[in-house]
């Protein structure tokens, strides 16, 4: 069930032996503590060593003896890969997700990093998110990862209901649209940009956040004159009208 290694200086337990799952389940609790992460596995485990230090004649009858074995355990180095996501509430990055790894192993980055209004970019080693980019990581010690996100850009678009031209504007999410110049429509005066066509639509607040694509709509009033109709006697009637 295993061999002694004189440069170990010990009897190394063979890894399907019944002794090396008695002791693994015996002293698993204690390995936990001193590899210092969460979980252990069997495969976690490098060696279960025995080194006898006392040797006792128990048996007169068979000349048997009784070795008492020091069982030392060897589990490999592990390091821990932490992740944490900006929390645009705080203002600040908070704790996601952590693992342990066996150093050596390459990191298993989290996946689906949905955030609402943002597309995920990548993870740093910072918070300033600064130096290269890291979609992989093989792991040598204790690191933290921050992700980084990118705000998805959004377009306004002005309908501006027979007037002149309004460009589109392109917006960030979370940011602003520019008030655009006055429009101009010849017979009308312009009311406002609205949220639809409908009569019964608010005026658009251009202090509101934009988060999706929008289109706002001009509304007009034409123009009143006032047309004044001569008789042939001097008189003279009054009208008005509108576009």
């Amino acid at each position: 069930s295993g061999s002694y290694d004189n440069e170990i200086g010990g009897y190394v337990l063979n890894r399907e032996s019944k002794h090396w799952k008695t002791i693994f389940s015996a002293y698993k609790e204690s390995i936990k503590e001193q590899l210092s992460i969460a979980d252990v596995q069997e495969s976690d485990v490098q060696y279960i060593i025995l080194k006898p230090f006392k040797v006792s004649r128990y048996n007169i009858t068979n000349g048997s003896y009784h070795v008492d074995c020091q069982v030392e355990v060897k589990g490999y180095k592990f390091a821990t890969a932490t992740f944490n996501l900006w929390d645009d509430e705080a203002d600040a990055y908070k704790f996601y997700s952590a693992k342990d790894y066996k150093v050596g192993s390459p990191v298993e980055f989290p996946r689906e990093m949905n955030k609402p209004g943002y597309t995920f970019s990548s993870w740093y080693l910072n918070e300033d998110l600064t130096g290269s980019a890291l979609n992989e990581h093989t792991i040598e010690n204790n690191v933290t990862f921050y992700a980084k996100y990118t705000p998805n850009t959004y377009t306004v678009n002005f309908d501006s209901k027979g007037g002149s031209r309004v460009n589109p504007q392109n917006v960030k999410h979370g940011a602003k649209a520019d008030k655009p110049s006055v429009p101009t429509r010849t017979g009308y005066e312009f009311q406002g940009w609205y949220t639809s066509e409908d009569a019964t639509a608010s005026v658009y607040d251009f202090d509101t956040e934009v988060t999706q694509n929008i289109t706002l709509y001009a509304q007009w009033t034409p123009n009143t004159y006032t047309v004044t109709f001569k008789t042939e006697t001097g008189g003279k009637i009054d009208g008005n009208m509108s576009d």
